[in-house]
């Protein structure tokens, strides 16, 4: 009820759309008890899959004649998306057939386009399943819903409601389904996120060559409309994400895309007075759009990207590097070098600029120099020699996002003596508040785990902390770290630790957190049977071993 309030007191967000009009039409009292009542049953679930669906089926014809006012609705919307999210194929077919002659009025519509991306999202979860005939219905009103969207291509991806559903369609079309996240989240917030945060755990699915045909057809629009992606901050997502699936699933596509951005010349480069990309490289929508291509083109075979370098990055590192919006474009430019050698050359061009990109506030930009030298292989010498001077190392220790990802990097390079011997002479209290941050814990994460830390920095850390393992086994981010200490330790450290904590036992098993390294640690048994439990833990230190020489190999 509350989520149904808060849509209800939701503002119409400002953006391109339709104009105010008359309030729309609401479902009578009756009709809504009905939704809520139908919503407490999904909740509650079917004893069989027979009861489900006949129950799916009930539903579906009570709500055919009534999709456009329970669709725009925001509490019957809600109940629909629940539905949708539970209904087999052929539910889901004969919903979709009533949602398709509708879906100019829903992909605009804040609550109807929330129901057609629940039902694209059904389609793909479905979509292995579905066979024959019942695949093929899917198929063709997919393709049907493609095809509306393509007729009203640009005010749709210019719409704040219609640019999700456009990719939503997209992501269905190419095959990949993102992992869910609330569709109820405000839109604006989640496009400041980014076209797919999630980008991860994206699933892939196989999809008929007609889809792929879409989206070949969905290229040539985006290629037609370049200029309105660059400069629209509500349709420029619809860009990065068609740029993401045409990578993956049609390459050449995707190449094509990028290639058409590079070609781009807008109305200042033709006068000859300077790049266009270099404009839009400083400019919040263009700079997006710009990063989404810039990962892309270094996804790919390195030609586009090489070609994007001469031109628009060569002899501007330094000027985009201290850029407040154009620093960004830039780090994923570092991430996405395609080989060792053009990243030496950007890393060359920063190293001299590195301690104004830091005044700046710009660490992004240093963490990706550090990512890209332990990727490469190179030039971390001169990144060290450039970090260790005067009070950047003191800089280096405070626990915040950007330096634990910094340290991460840097603990992965060649060398790290400076990073290992400033830890180990660190204080105890700031040793553990590193453990116990939440960014801080993945620094001896990278400690812990890195090939170029000796097992002997690694113990002499260790011993650091002890005296603190309880406080350490009682903390979410701290007992984490516990569990890497205890993974890459000796016996003879390990009985240690299980020393320490086993005198505590009694105290870490009544913790929320602790008794689960009680329980990992198996200190009940080191305190009753101390033989059988150094044999147990010999076994799986071979274990391990084992398994890490297989993956090595």
């Amino acid at each position: 009820r509350a989520a149904r309030r808060g849509m209800e007191r939701r503002k119409e967000p400002e953006g391109p759309g339709p104009g105010p009009g008359p309030a729309p039409a609401r479902p009578d009292g009756a009709t809504l008890a009905y939704c809520r009542q139908l919503g407490h049953a999904l909740e509650r679930g079917f004893e069989g899959d027979e009861e489900k669906g006949l129950f799916l089926t009930n539903v579906v014809e009570e709500i055919v004649g009534k999709e456009l006012l329970l669709c725009t609705d925001p509490s019957a919307s809600v109940f629909l998306e629940r539905l949708l999210e539970q209904c087999d194929t052929s539910a889901l077919c004969r919903l979709l057939s009533a949602l398709v002659p509708l879906e100019g009025a829903l992909a605009v519509d804040r609550c109807g386009s929330h129901v057609l991306q629940s039902a694209l999202r059904r389609v793909a979860g479905l979509w292995g399943e579905a066979g024959g005939e019942a695949g093929g219905e899917l198929a063709g009103l997919v393709l049907q819903l493609s095809a509306a969207a393509r007729d009203d291509f640009l005010p749709r991806a210019r719409d704040v409601y219609g640019s999700f559903l456009l990719r939503s369609l997209l992501h269905v079309l190419a095959g990949s389904l993102p992992a869910a996240g609330s569709n109820r989240d405000n839109p604006r917030r989640r496009q400041h996120q980014g076209p797919d945060h999630r980008a991860g755990q994206t699933t892939e699915f196989e999809v008929p060559e007609e889809f792929l045909q879409e989206l070949q057809h969905f290229t040539k629009l985006l290629k037609e409309n370049l200029t309105v992606f660059l400069v629209d901050s509500v349709a420029s997502p619809v860009f990065q994400v068609a740029v993401q699936v045409l990578s993956r699933k049609l390459p050449a596509s995707g190449e094509e895309l990028c290639s058409a951005v590079l070609k781009y010349r807008g109305a200042s480069e033709q006068a000859g007075k300077h790049s266009s990309l270099l404009v839009y490289l400083k400019d919040r929508t263009g700079s997006r759009l710009l990063e989404g291509v810039i990962g892309a083109m270094g996804a790919m075979d390195g030609r586009l990207y090489r070609r994007f370098y001469r031109r628009q990055l060569r002899g501007r590192l330094g000027e985009l590097a201290l850029h407040p919006v154009a620093n960004y474009p830039l780090q994923r430019a570092l991430g996405a070098a395609p080989t060792p050698q053009l990243f030496l050359r950007m890393l060359g061009e920063l190293l001299p600029q590195l301690e104004e990109v830091l005044t700046r506030g710009h660490p992004g930009v240093l963490v990706q120099l550090a990512a890209g030298c332990a990727r490469h292989r190179g030039g971390q010498k001169e990144l060290r020699r450039a970090l260790y001077q005067g009070d950047d190392v003191a800089r280096l220790r405070s626990v915040s996002l950007h330096g634990s990802l910094l340290l991460q990097h840097l603990l992965r390079c060649e060398g790290p003596g400076p990073l290992t011997r400033a830890l180990g002479s660190a204080a105890t209290g700031d040793l553990l508040t590193l453990a116990c941050d939440p960014a801080g814990s993945h620094v001896y994460d990278a400690l812990f785990t890195s090939g170029t830390v000796s097992n002997t920095q690694q113990t002499r850390l260790t011993r650091r902390l002890a005296g603190n393992f309880f406080h350490l086994a009682c903390n979410k981010n701290g007992s984490r770290v516990l569990d890497q200490i205890w993974t890459s330790s000796s016996i003879e450290m390990r009985r240690e630790i299980a020393q320490e904590l086993a005198d505590k036992e009694s105290d870490l098993q009544r913790d929320p957190v602790g008794h689960h390294v009680a329980r990992n640690f198996a200190l009940s048994h080191f305190r009753k049977r101390p033989v059988d439990w150094e044999k147990l833990q010999a076994s799986d230190g071979k274990r391990r071993k084992m398994f890490a020489e297989l993956l090595e190999s």
